[in-house]
């Protein structure tokens, strides 16, 4: 029976092949962990669709700096709110706001 620490053995290798520099673009812009720390955030919902995340982004859009690119996912309607938030508070370009709907009432096969 081995004892082998697979998560660690991972990353033993993932930093042998960037010393070797055959590391692909991307995997090495997600392991910017200082500048990736803020990522991503999960609001907790309480009310109808999208609501919180835009009471969120309310009072958060001016920590934003004009670098950050935005990831927004879910429910049509709640996106274009969200996203007409970050335009109006938050010093993000138009270009740096990614959306995708993955529904909207009423509609099937978005």
């Amino acid at each position: 029976e081995f004892n082998l620490d697979f998560p660690h053995l991972m990353l033993r290798y993932r930093a042998a092949e960037a010393a070797k520099g055959k590391t692909h673009f991307v995997a090495r812009q997600l392991a910017e962990m200082d500048r990736n720390g803020t990522l991503a955030t999960v609001v907790a919902r309480t009310g109808a669709h999208g609501l919180d995340a835009e009471a969120w982004l309310q009072q958060h859009a001016g920590e934003l700096d004009a670098s950050t690119t935005v990831y927004l996912a879910g429910h049509g309607q709640s996106i274009q709110r969200q996203r007409r938030v970050l335009l109006d508070l938050s010093p993000i370009d138009r270009r740096s706001i990614r959306t995708q709907p993955y529904w909207a009432d009423g509609k099937t096969g978005l």
